[in-house]
C-alpha cells in the first residue's frame, strides 16, 4: 500500500507486489556535483574547476565522485579506498578504471604504471595497513605515507640491483613480541597482592624505577600523586595484604615505566619478566573491565597502561585499551568537565581531575600521530580548565617542608606547559591526517609559525629562573620530552609538502630535514650518566635513546618516520642536502640508524624491516 499526500486528503493507490513504482515517486539525478557545490546545493558544470571553485580560487576543493548506478553497492572496506578518486584530475570527468588503475599502481610500488599517480593526489592506505590491527587508516604522520614515493629505489631493488636483502628476508609477525595474556581470570578475587609481591623485583630496584617514573614521565604528563603513591608504597611494603588490587597493578605499571629508562648494563628487566608483568595487569584489567565500574583510579590505570603501551608496543584486546576508549571512559567519569562547578571536589582532588584528563588527551594525540589517524576529540569537546604549576596544599605524606617544596609541581609544570598549546597541535593533527589533506601551504607556513612560536616561550620560560628546580637533571629531561613534543607535531605538518619536491616547498624540505636530524640525534643517542651540563651537575640527556631502545613507538613510529624522509631527500637529489658537510651528516645518520635497526632484529622487541629501505637509500647515493 503506497499513499500519496495532497494538499487536504490523503490519496491511496495500490501497489501490487513486483510493480515498478513510477518516476514521480524516485527523483533521478542526472548528472553528479562536486563536493563543493554539492554542499552549496548549486548548480554544478562539472568542469575542471567549475565555475563556483573558480571564481571562489579553490580548484583544488573541486572533487568529483565516481558515477555509479543505481544497483552499485558499496565495496567491502578493506577495498573501500578503489572508490576515491584523486584531488586534481586532468580531464573533466575521470572513469572508475582510471580511479582504480591510480590506487593499484600506489599500492604495488613495483608496478610500472606507478609513476602515473600524481604528486597532489590522495595517498590510499598499503594493504599491510589494512591487515593490521589498530590501523584503519593511516595519514600523513604514519610512516606508510611516504613509502610509495621510493618509485626508482624499489624498482631498481626489483631488477636485482641491491643485495643486501638476501639473507634478511623477516617477517614482522614473526619478529613481534607476543604480550598479550591468553588465560583471563573470571574473578577478581583470585588476585592477591601477597602473590604479586613476590614477583615484583628487589626493593632496591624498585626504587629506582619509580624515581625514574617520577622524574621523567611524570612531569610531562601527571597522571598520578606523588606524594600519595610514595606513602603507599611504604604500606605494601611492610603489609602488602592490606592494600587494594589497584595500587599493586598501578605499582607494576610504575615499575614497567620506570624500567624503560634504565640502562641494560645497570640491570634492566629481562624481557621474560617485562612480558609476565604485563600479562598479570591485562588479565586483572580483564576481568575489571567486566566486573569494575568506572572511578578514577581505574582510569588512572588505563592511562598508565596506554603509556606502557606505546614505550613497550604491548598487545593489548583492541576493544579495551585504545586511546578513543580511555577517552569514552574519562567522559563518563566526568572528566571533561570543569570540577570546580560541583561543589563535590576538594582542591586537591579538582587539580588532580584537571592532570589526568590533560594527560590523556596529551597520549590519546600521540597516538594519533604514531597510527595516522585524527584525535579522538577536537578543540571545544571540554571545559575542563588547564592544571596549574603548582598547587598550594599540604600533603599529609611529604615528610617536612624541605621536601615538600622540592617535589612541589614536578607532576604538574611539564603538563601544565604543554596545555598551552593542546588546541593548536590538536587542530594541525587533525588536519594533516584527514582522509584528503586539504591544507594549503600558506595556511600550513601560519601554523608552524604560531607553534615555533609556542615552543620558544615554553622555552624561555624552562630556562628561566622561575622555573629553576634543585635538581636540574628534572630540567633537561623536560625540556626534550617537550621538543620532541613540538617537532613531532611540526614534522607532520611539513612531511606532506617536502615529499613533493617542488620549488616552491623549499621551505618545508629544510625544515623537515632539520627537524629529522634533530631527532634522529636524540632517539639514537645512548644515556651519559657522567655528563654534566652548564650548571656543574649531572644531567640525564640521553634517557630519550634509552627509552627508544625499549622497543615502542619511539623508534617504530620517530625514528623510522626521521629515516625514512632523510632517505627520500636523499634519494630525490633535495636541494636541502646539496652542500657536501650535510650529504655527511646524513648519511652518517642513517649508519647509525641501520645500525640500531639491525641490532633490534636480534631483540623480542618488533622491529620488521625498518633498516631497509635506508640501506637501500645509501646504496642508491653511493652507487
Amino acid at each position: 500500500m503506497a499513499h500519496k499526500f495532497s494538499n487536504n486528503f490523503i490519496t491511496t493507490r495500490v501497489v501490487h507486489y513486483g510493480e515498478a513504482v513510477s518516476g514521480e515517486h524516485r527523483r533521478i539525478r542526472a548528472t553528479i556535483s562536486c563536493l563543493p557545490c554539492r554542499r552549496r546545493k548549486v548548480k554544478c558544470n562539472r568542469q575542471s574547476p567549475c565555475h563556483h571553485c573558480n571564481r571562489l580560487g579553490k580548484a583544488e576543493r573541486c572533487v568529483y565522485s565516481v558515477e555509479r548506478d543505481r544497483n552499485f553497492e558499496l565495496p567491502h572496506w578493506r577495498t573501500a579506498t578503489q572508490i576515491l578518486p584523486p584531488l586534481n584530475k586532468s580531464a573533466g570527468q575521470d572513469t572508475l578504471e582510471t580511479t582504480e588503475t591510480l590506487n593499484v599502481a600506489a599500492l604495488n610500488p613495483f608496478c610500472e604504471s606507478s609513476s602515473i599517480t600524481g604528486e597532489d593526489s590522495q595517498r590510499p592506505v598499503d594493504s599491510e595497513t589494512w591487515h593490521t590491527p589498530g590501523h584503519f587508516y593511516s595519514g600523513i604522520s604514519h610512516w606508510s605515507f611516504l613509502l610509495p614515493e621510493f618509485t626508482d629505489l624499489l624498482q631498481y631493488v626489483d631488477q636485482g640491483g641491491y643485495n643486501d636483502l638476501q639473507g634478511h628476508h623477516i617477517n614482522y609477525k614473526e619478529t613481534k613480541g607476543r604480550m598479550q595474556s591468553t588465560q583471563i581470570p573470571t574473578l577478581l578475587a583470585s588476585v592477591q597482592p601477597s602473590a604479586i609481591f613476590s614477583e615484583l623485583p628487589p626493593r632496591e630496584y624498585i626504587n629506582i624505577c619509580v624515581t625514574n617514573y617520577f622524574e621523567i614521565f611524570e612531569c610531562v604528563y601527571g597522571i598520578i600523586h606523588s606524594h600519595s603513591f610514595l606513602g603507599k608504597l611504604e604500606q605494601f611494603m611492610q603489609a602488602p595484604e592490606q592494600m587494594s588490587p589497584y595500587f599493586v597493578f598501578q605499582l607494576l605499571l610504575v615499575i614497567l615505566v620506570g624500567n624503560s629508562t634504565v640502562c641494560t648494563a645497570n640491570g634492566r628487566l629481562e624481557y621474560s619478566a617485562i612480558a609476565h608483568l604485563w600479562s598479570r595487569v591485562v588479565s586483572w584489567r580483564s576481568a575489571a573491565f567486566l566486573l569494575q565500574e568506572i572511578d578514577l583510579e581505574i582510569v588512572q590505570l588505563d592511562t598508565l597502561m596506554l603509556l606502557a603501551k606505546r614505550i613497550y608496543h604491548f598487545e593489548t584486546p583492541q576493544c579495551m585499551l585504545i586511546s578513543p576508549y580511555v577517552i569514552h571512559r574519562a567522559m563518563l567519569l566526568g572528566l571533561h568537565r570543569e570540577p570546580t562547578l560541583f561543589n563535590r571536589f576538594s582542591t586537591h582532588e579538582a587539580e588532580s581531575r584537571r592532570r589526568l584528563w590533560y594527560a590523556i588527551l596529551e597520549l590519546d594525540l600521540v597516538c594519533a600521530i604514531d597510527t595516522g589517524m585524527p584525535p579522538s576529540l577536537e578543540p571545544g569537546s571540554w571545559d575542563t580548565l588547564p592544571p596549574r604549576a603548582e598547587v598550594e596544599e599540604n600533603y599529609e605524606y611529604a615528610e617536612d617542608q624541605s621536601s615538600r617544596s622540592a617535589q612541589l609541581g614536578i607532576g604538574s609544570r611539564g603538563l601544565a606547559l604543554l596545555t598551552r598549546s593542546l588546541p593548536l597541535r590538536l587542530r594541525i593533527v587533525g588536519a594533516v591526517n584527514k582522509l584528503r589533506f586539504i591544507m594549503g601551504f600558506e595556511e600550513a607556513i601560519r601554523l608552524g609559525t604560531e607553534l615555533v612560536k609556542e615552543r620558544t616561550s615554553i622555552e624561555d620560560f624552562i630556562n628561566s629562573q622561575q622555573y629553576a628546580t634543585d635538581q636540574q637533571s628534572i630540567t633537561d629531561i623536560v625540556q626534550e620530552l617537550l621538543q620532541l613534543t613540538y617537532d613531532r607535531v611540526l614534522f607532520c605538518l611539513h612531511k606532506h609538502f617536502a615529499a613533493r619536491t617542488k620549488p616552491e616547498y623549499e621551505f618545508s624540505e629544510y625544515t623537515c630535514l632539520r627537524l629529522s636530524s634533530r631527532m634522529l640525534d636524540v632517539l639514537l643517542r645512548p644515556t651519559r650518566p657522567t655528563e654534566t651540563n652548564k650548571h656543574g651537575t649531572t644531567s640525564r640527556k640521553g634517557v630519550l635513546g634509552t627509552l627508544a631502545s625499549s622497543g615502542g613507538y619511539f623508534f617504530e613510529s620517530d625514528a623510522l618516520n626521521a629515516a625514512l624522509l632523510i632517505s627520500f631527500l636523499l634519494v630525490r637529489d633535495s636541494c636541502a642536502i646539496s652542500s657536501p658537510s650535510t650529504q655527511i651528516s646524513c648519511i652518517d645518520r642513517l649508519r647509525n640508524f641501520i645500525h640500531v635497526a639491525r641490532e633490534r632484529t636480534c631483540l623480542p622487541y618488533p622491529s620488521g624491516k625498518a633498516f631497509i629501505v635506508p640501506s637501500m637509500a645509501l646504496e642508491w647515493d653511493q652507487r
